[in-house]
């Protein structure tokens, strides 16, 4: 992925917060999306199960990480975070986006579809932001399942 493409997600996430459950600078703000962090979203069950795993040399994959997951991941020696989900202004997405600010971890953010398939350009670009991307690295969506199996498979 060129830095061209990096800026472009990048100005992506700069999305400005249409409800209260799309700003964490407010208490109202944050509990709204600690709320549909934790029931809508599911983070509550992803709190007991992780599917953490080493796929390759310093290319870890899992499920969509909490804050204090990606400590741990800062820990471990993680450097970058590829989140598969997309969703920007979306609660998991600001959630992941302090914590990794607060840790140094450097986060993109790539839309892949767990239900349709995508243009080859994008699969394309994919290898590109793997051959690109600073290692130790982890790539994760939802679940670590659908998109983060097919990205580990490629």
């Amino acid at each position: 992925m060129t830095n061209n493409s990096k800026s472009q997600l990048d100005d992506r996430s700069r999305v400005a917060p249409t409800k209260a459950s799309d700003d964490l600078s407010t208490l109202c703000g944050r509990l709204a999306a600690h709320v549909h962090f934790q029931l809508m979203d599911h983070a509550f069950l992803r709190a007991l199960w992780t599917n953490l795993d080493e796929i390759a040399p310093g290319v870890w994959r899992s499920n969509q990480p909490s804050p204090r997951r990606i400590r741990r991941y800062r820990d471990m020696g993680i450097s970058t975070i590829i989140s598969l989900r997309g969703g920007v202004g979306k609660s998991h997405h600001m959630f992941e986006e302090r914590a990794c600010a607060e840790t140094g971890i450097t986060l993109i953010t790539v839309a892949l579809s767990a239900r349709k398939l995508l243009d080859r350009t994008r699969y394309l670009e994919l290898f590109d932001l793997f051959d690109s991307v600073e290692k130790p690295f982890l790539m994760h969506c939802k679940s670590g399942a659908d998109r983060a199996g097919l990205a580990s498979a490629l």
